[in-house]
């Protein structure tokens, strides 16, 4: 990251992350590792994710830096790192939809919509918790954990 921007990635919107990667002044993989180290920081605490995809989020990262650094062109939410709950399926890996039930269910493919992300370059960093079934809100009804949300 350059000097003249000093503030914390993960405080930023998608929107100015986009003009920041865009701009050439952070890459991608300085966006996704400033994510990665907020929520080890806070994750204990707050208990939001039931898993997380850091090797292959900076390896997605250093990817699209190679792109981006040879002139290829971006789209509006290249390099943006997003959590997915955990009722969405995405090849191969767990997707509990915060059930025992589901517990160890890898579904063979990924939702439309996790493909459509992945395709306009999204960087999916983990799995967030959720009520089972998705039946709640809070996530009290999760069968894992309950996300203590600060805000």
């Amino acid at each position: 990251m350059k000097d003249s921007v000093e503030m914390h990635l993960y405080e930023l919107s998608a929107c100015e992350l986009h003009n920041l990667i865009k701009g050439k002044e952070v890459s991608v993989e300085e966006v996704v590792t400033s994510l990665l180290q907020r929520i080890k920081k806070v994750e204990e605490k707050i208990k939001a994710f039931l898993s997380f995809y850091q090797k292959e989020a900076l390896d997605e990262a250093r990817k699209w830096d190679k792109k981006i650094s040879r002139g290829e062109e971006i789209g509006p939410l290249t390099g943006i790192p997003i959590a997915i709950k955990d009722n969405l399926c995405l090849d191969s890996v767990e997707t509990s939809c915060g059930s025992n039930i589901l517990k160890g269910f890898y579904p063979p493919y990924s939702a439309t919509v996790l493909n459509k992300l992945n395709k306009a370059g999204t960087i999916f960093l983990g799995k967030t918790n959720m009520d089972e079934f998705a039946m709640g809100s809070s996530t009290e009804n999760s069968a894992f954990q309950i996300t203590r949300n600060p805000w």
